[in-house]
């Protein structure tokens, strides 16, 4: 059975006789496996067609015990992430998550959409790096209001946290902002439970919860009503960013069965260079 559906190529690993296993997030069938044959050789028009990062149309032929790679139609080869070292390490893990909170053949479009709008908003971002020096370079005034948001720096940290909080939407893991998880009580509250998933009244309160304040629920309740592109572009105080990246990381550990991903160490490794 032939299948055609858009894909991005989570993954790919070397297998034998120059043929490659590549992991798929595709738009409708969810995570899928397929073997590439000869994508692996240098002279293969496959090769470059099933690349880490690579969005496409890609024709499978779904067999049942293995489906394989027929062709792909590059839609997108996000060229700018794969040539920033930052950008890449921080794309790595945005592909990791998707490929490990899924299991084969779960589909969820949403992950699909919002893996492919994360990725669009980063390349873009070295479009508007490259943008600014060139401006820089021939004298083109940036002081306007207008220019200097058209070429606003992009906080990377931001990003990981609102995609963070739109992937445990998607995965169904809603955080409860508005109501406290224990009694229901409606109000602007300021403590939080990590594993009961959401906002706690003072009436509820224990020993363990979390005073996260209550910009921390403006923040997450403005990150679930806007679109990627309008948060990408969105500042945030970096005292804020530093308390819901370690927020979001408990909540993920707790909810997701969240592991320290390959990714993230090298994140960290470039972060020091």
């Amino acid at each position: 059975m032939l299948l055609t559906t858009k894909a991005i190529v989570l993954s790919k690993r070397k297998l034998e006789d120059n043929d490659a296993l590549v992991t798929l997030m595709t738009e409708r069938s969810g995570k899928l496996k397929a073997i590439a044959k000869g994508a692996k050789s240098s002279r293969s028009m496959i090769a470059a067609t099933t690349q880490p990062f690579t969005l496409g149309e890609f024709v499978l032929d779904v067999g049942a015990s293995w489906n394989r790679v027929r062709s792909v139609e590059v839609l997108e080869s996000f060229r700018h992430i794969q040539e920033d070292l930052m950008l890449m390490g921080y794309g790595a893990y945005f592909l990791e998550t998707a490929s490990q909170l899924l299991q084969e053949g779960e589909e969820n479009r949403g992950l699909f959409q919002l893996l492919s709008e994360v990725l669009i908003g980063l390349n873009a971002y070295d479009h508007r790096q490259k943008r600014k020096k060139e401006a820089s370079e021939i004298g083109t005034d940036l002081s306007s209001a207008e220019t200097a948001e058209q070429f606003m720096p992009l906080d990377l940290e931001w990003v990981k946290i609102v995609y963070e909080l739109k992937l445990l939407a998607t995965m169904g893991f809603d955080i409860e902002l508005k109501h406290c998880v224990r009694c229901g009580a409606e109000g602007a509250h300021v403590d939080f439970s990590v594993p009961e998933g959401g906002a706690v009244c003072s009436n509820c309160l224990v020993e363990g919860d979390d005073r996260i304040g209550r910009m921390l629920y403006n923040i997450m309740d403005y990150v679930s009503k806007q679109s990627i592109d309008v948060l990408m572009g969105t500042k945030i105080n970096r005292l804020y960013v530093s308390k819901l990246d370690i927020l979001c990381m408990r909540f993920m550990r707790q909810h997701l069965g969240y592991q320290d991903f390959k990714s993230l160490e090298f994140l960290k490794a470039i972060r020091k260079v």
